[in-house]
């Protein structure tokens, strides 16, 4: 066998292991092709479980000890589906203001600003109140980028006011 055709053979097998090479390349880029094609799931944002409540009577519990079924203080109502309602209220203003408090803490400004819902658009918006004047309850946010991080959220969320 002449030099030639050893050079031959040797360029051969080298284009067969860069032909296995690129399609091993061609196989990886499928693959993350696929996954970028997958959009990671969202998870909705929830309140963690960790802190302290302070009840009616001024007792503090750990979240995780308290008794919900004390009945230290609150509100009678004469029909079920009343209190069904009132708790629904109650509970997304708790779940707003916990969202308040964690959107608060990541952008430092001394304000009042709060979320309010477009019944047309479907969508959470910022309201600015007057800076010195807390102006309604849902003034809970103290810079305009807090409250706009917790727009994104509740959009995203899909979060909708009681009914």
């Amino acid at each position: 066998m002449n030099t030639h055709e050893q050079k031959l053979r040797a360029l051969e097998e080298r284009q067969r292991q860069v032909a296995d090479e690129q399609s091993s390349i061609a196989n990886e880029i499928e693959a993350l092709r696929e996954k970028l094609a997958t959009p990671e799931p969202v998870v909705p944002w929830e309140p963690n479980a960790k802190g302290y409540f302070l009840r009616g009577d001024g007792s503090i519990h750990k979240q995780q000890d308290l008794n919900y079924g004390a009945r230290v203080s609150g509100r009678v109502f004469a029909k079920e589906e009343e209190a069904e309602k009132a708790s629904e209220s109650f509970m997304f203003y708790q779940r707003l203001y916990r969202l308040a408090l964690e959107c608060n803490a990541k952008h430092t400004d001394f304000g009042y600003y709060h979320v309010s819902y477009n019944n047309s658009q479907l969508k959470w918006f910022v309201y600015q109140s007057q800076a010195s004047l807390k102006h309604e309850v849902t003034d809970c946010f103290t810079s305009i980028s807090s409250a706009k991080e917790a727009c994104d959220v509740l959009n995203r969320d899909g979060w909708e006011l009681p009914k």
